[in-house]
């Protein structure tokens, strides 16, 4: 089971960035929704040294079903896989899955109009200690700078984004910055799409050849907001 539970985790954590790149592969939540189901039942029935293991799996397993809702405007559902991330979140003490969680919450209530709410929650999440974590604190900032910019608040979009970009431009990637989609470029993006939203597309304009230039192919889902 030890072998099985690590490359598990991997693969629960890109099978979101297939879910992307295979045309929304049903098959994809199909088996994140098997694999859940499963690892109720054994943790239910059996505890012991593989149980916080197993448990983490499960949390990510919950992160990409609820990242699948919303994707697909599904958003009760995806709250209450977020629900669950961050109920395995706190039973782990686990401060990325705690974080990650509640970033998911925020922007889902951005995506139904809750400012306040989301800001709120936002703001609450604790700093992540560990270096190795930055890019979760590079993605709470992305998510405040979208919710300021869709608000109209340009002096508080421009200081969270202007954080974001500090963080990514300093990340390594890893697995963790692959299936959170943080890097340079896509919060180049968001400051691209920010100035949009503000009704400042001269300035979206001057940036997207910077993103051309940084990765100069990339997948038309990637390209709504530049188009």
């Amino acid at each position: 089971l030890q072998t099985l539970l690590e490359p598990s985790l991997a693969t629960v954590k890109l099978s979101w960035l297939l879910w992307l790149a295979d045309g929304e592969n049903i098959s994809i939540s199909e088996n994140l929704a098997n694999l859940i189901e499963r690892l109720d039942e054994a943790l239910t029935k059996h505890h012991g040294q593989f149980l916080r293991p197993a448990q983490k799996v499960l949390a990510y397993a919950h992160e990409m079903q609820g990242k699948i809702a919303f994707d697909q405007l599904r958003y009760t559902d995806a709250i209450g896989h977020f629900q669950e991330m961050l109920d395995l979140g706190t039973e782990l003490h686990d401060p990325n899955i705690l974080a990650l969680a509640q970033i998911h919450r925020a922007d889902i209530l951005r995506k139904r109009g809750r400012y306040e709410a989301s800001i709120r929650l936002l703001n609450a999440i604790r700093p992540i200690e560990d270096p190795t974590s930055g890019h979760i604190q590079g993605i709470r900032w992305q998510i405040l700078a979208r919710t300021h910019s869709g608000f109209g608040y340009e002096d508080a979009f421009l200081d969270a984004i202007d954080h974001a970009e500090d963080i990514a431009t300093n990340t390594k990637e890893t697995i963790d910055t692959q299936y959170n989609q943080f890097n340079l470029v896509e919060v180049l993006q968001e400051k691209a799409q920010g100035y949009t939203m503000l009704w400042q597309p001269e300035k979206a304009l001057e940036i997207y050849p910077r993103t051309d230039q940084l990765k100069p192919f990339r997948p038309l889902r990637e390209l709504g907001s530049y188009t």
